[in-house]
């Protein structure tokens, strides 16, 4: 019994060594090649496969220059807006409608006609009554709306009426229409075509 299990073990043996020298066992994968398992990185992805974090871009030089001319452009209308506000709104009962007339050449021409025929019509005659005067103050300006050739501003303003020694403000709200036109050099610019007051 033990001579044959010698001899069994024997032939086992001489069986593996048979095998692994005809690469039957060994860490050989299935190309016959060795290889290392990839290492993995904290984030469970191995090195070559990891995504590299994508450098910031700087803004285009194009982009910021649209961005300055739609500030510049809104900047202009406010001041505009806020300027004609004021002046519109600032008048008394011994100017003869001076305000109207100051504003003219800040008016489109549909706009200064109309208020042409309201000079020649209201303010030829001479006031006679109880002395007045306005006063307007442009506390903001709301852009509602603003495109190409129009745009449409809310003028916020507080308002103070003096007549003798009495005198009362409140707050009125001025929509002014804006269009654009081109002057006589060629320019477009914006004007004013309609200003309405909502107290």
């Amino acid at each position: 019994m033990l001579l044959k299990n010698k001899k069994f073990t024997i032939f086992i043996m001489t069986l593996c060594f048979i095998l692994m020298t005809a690469g039957g066992f060994g860490c050989k994968n299935k190309t016959g090649e060795g290889s290392a398992s990839p290492s993995i990185t904290p984030s469970g992805i191995a090195p070559e496969t990891a995504p590299s974090s994508a450098p910031s871009l700087p803004v285009a030089p194009q982009a910021m220059d649209v961005v300055d001319e739609e500030i510049n452009a809104e900047l202009e209308l406010r001041t505009l807006a806020r300027d004609f506000t004021e002046v519109w709104g600032t008048f008394s009962s011994a100017d003869s409608c001076q305000n109207i007339k100051a504003l003219l050449d800040y008016m489109s021409g549909r706009f200064r006609a109309e208020s042409e025929g309201i000079i020649e019509e209201q303010c030829a005659e001479q006031y006679s009554g109880l002395p007045f005067e306005w006063k307007t103050r442009v506390l903001e300006t709301v852009v509602l709306s603003q495109e190409k050739k129009q745009a449409k501003i809310l003028a916020v303003t507080e308002r103070t009426i003096q007549r003798g020694e009495a005198s009362e403000s409140h707050y009125a709200n001025l929509l002014l229409n804006l269009v654009v036109e081109t002057n006589l050099a060629g320019q477009d610019e914006w004007r004013v075509d309609r200003a309405s007051w909502a107290d």
